[in-house]
């Protein structure tokens, strides 16, 4: 298998889960979508002369973080909404196959509440910018080529974990009596 370079050369941000059509295209400069960590716990046994991390199958608080040219008021209006509910955030993106020259579609939603909007200082000879952060991730999907390769629904517990369409934690949850 020959070896390849993905680079997403473009990138879109949408408030809400619409289709592209449809929504205001927000002028994004970056975007960072969530990062996937798993937890995990030092070990040492008794005697031993060196420790050992053991993953615990569980992952870090989600979290998506973008970047917008301005000021944008659609999106300044979702800091604390009145009844905090979170919101879909969809992030549309063309990723470029290097080897192959070809393009690739990734679309990310990321279900959360904005918790942080950070303009920045005002200079002469810098444009103005806003960093935005997104918490309370509820609900992440990654598509690549309309392809599902990561789902989280932390409602759903162990059944809502699908890695390429994978459910990941089905006999933990059959075993916990959830299936």
């Amino acid at each position: 298998m020959a070896n390849t370079l993905f680079i997403m050369d473009a990138a879109a941000i949408f408030v809400g889960n619409a289709d592209p059509t449809d929504a205001e295209i927000i002028t994004i400069k970056s975007v960072k979508i969530p990062t996937l960590t798993e937890k995990t716990k030092e070990h040492m046994g008794g005697g031993a002369t060196m420790g050992i991390n053991l993953g615990m199958r569980v992952l870090e608080p989600l979290e998506l973080s973008f970047k917008l040219e301005g000021f944008n008021p659609k999106v300044m209006a979702q800091l604390m909404p009145g009844n905090s509910q979170r919101t879909d955030y969809t992030i549309r993106g063309n990723v470029r196959d290097l080897t192959a020259n070809t393009d690739i579609g990734v679309r990310a939603i990321v279900n959360g509440r904005l918790v942080k909007y950070e303009p920045s200082e005002f200079s002469r000879d810098q444009s103005i910018e806003s960093d935005y952060m997104i918490q309370e991730v509820f609900r992440y999907q990654l598509f690549l080529d309309d392809v599902e390769k990561f789902y989280f629904d932390y409602a759903a517990g162990p059944l809502g974990v699908r890695i390429d369409n994978q459910q990941v934690f089905r006999a933990q949850a059959r075993n916990l009596g959830l299936v």
